[in-house]
């Protein structure tokens, strides 16, 4: 019988589908992916070294491992620029109001793209010294945000491939400024601390020790490294949906010493490499979740004990073409997620590739 999990972050269940084998949907996924990856086409990319003049000046750019702010160098490593069509706006202010009863304010913000490499590569194919540079980049830019009391969160993610709805095939990151902390955050936020204030722990660092414990008979622990470890959770509702987290409890990535970035992108790109062995050169999404920004926060007493409650870590979320067996509108509709690999199953079969 299939078995239903439910996720103690966002308190949403999960619907494990066990009629098929496992095998039989591995298989089926990599031959998706691969039929998707031949349809891919080069096309002129604005993103690529030389180009620059097609996209929005830069905000920063790496040069020999140093953040060069307004200045453009032909040499670049990683580029930071404003979106060309940004959702939130980083000039003027709130200017909150009542427009027929209604509450309305102006889309105030950052909206920013991290161009992470002058080549068409993924992160598996990169060094671990570039990847580092990217997650520097990354630090760097949500440091200086955060310092703009207007700011109330900040999100960042990372699509690549057709199937996540990257526009561009050049590799890139998006960084999103928002005025407030979305209802989705907030929502996590919320049973976060719910689950510190009945247990006087944090609900992350309760999982990790679980998924770590030696006699779980459903872990789903990838590799432990040293500061990280990398898991599939109990409650994942992506097959091969991954999280890699700090092993030492910090709610904030900011605070993250800029000398584990080495081994955080080692992390990273293991991940990526043992789900590509699996599954051939899939698409995903990389989501960082870290705390909202303190600045904001501090003003309105907002989550006084969110330092203790919660617990930075990225979000690997596979993105496969269309599946039989994953009803995605009955899962948009009922906010239900159907996952047909156990997440056991799935961390065992990416061990196997370590």
């Amino acid at each position: 019988m299939n078995e239903m999990r439910r996720d103690p972050v966002t308190r949403k269940w999960v619907i494990m589908d066990k009629t098929v084998p496992v095998e039989r949907i591995v298989s089926s996924l990599r031959q998706a992916v691969g039929r998707e990856a031949r349809k891919k086409k080069d096309a002129p990319c604005d993103f690529c070294p030389g180009h620059e003049e097609k996209t929005p000046a830069s905000i920063t750019e790496m040069v020999n491992r140093e953040f060069r702010y307004r200045i453009h160098d032909p040499s670049w490593q990683i580029r930071v620029i404003p979106n060309h069509h940004p959702v939130f706006q980083i000039e003027g202010s709130l200017n909150r109001r009542l427009v027929s009863s209604y509450d309305v304010m102006d889309a105030l913000g950052a909206h920013e793209v991290i161009i992470e490499h002058r080549e068409h590569r993924d992160w598996d194919e990169l060094s671990h010294e570039d990847v580092s540079s990217i997650l520097l980049a990354y630090h760097e830019r949500m440091v200086d945000l955060s310092k703009d009391d207007r700011f109330g969160h900040l999100f960042l993610f990372k699509n690549h491939g057709s199937i996540s709805h990257s526009r561009i095939a050049h590799p890139h990151s998006t960084l999103i400024a928002s005025p407030s902390v979305p209802e989705r955050i907030r929502r996590e936020l919320q049973f976060t601390r719910r689950h510190f204030q009945m247990k006087e722990r944090c609900l992350f660092c309760d999982t990790i020790t679980e998924e770590m414990r030696a006699r779980n008979a459903h872990s789903g622990l990838i590799r432990a490294y040293e500061n990280f470890v990398s898991l599939s959770p109990f409650f994942a509702s992506h097959p091969f949906e991954t999280w890699i987290l700090p092993r030492r409890h910090d709610s904030n990535f900011r605070n993250t010493n800029r000398s584990l970035f080495p081994e955080l992108a080692r992390a990273l790109q293991e991940n990526l490499r043992v789900v590509k062995q699996v599954v051939g050169p899939l698409s995903y999404t990389l989501l960082l979740f870290t705390r909202p920004n303190k600045v904001w926060g501090e003003e309105r007493d907002y989550w006084t004990t969110i330092d203790d409650d919660y617990h930075w870590h990225f979000k690997f979320i596979p993105r496969f073409p269309r599946q039989t067996g994953l009803h995605r509108s009955f899962s948009a509709g009922s906010g239900y997620m159907i996952n047909q690999i156990p997440p056991e199953a799935a961390a065992e079969i990416l061990r196997s590739k370590l």
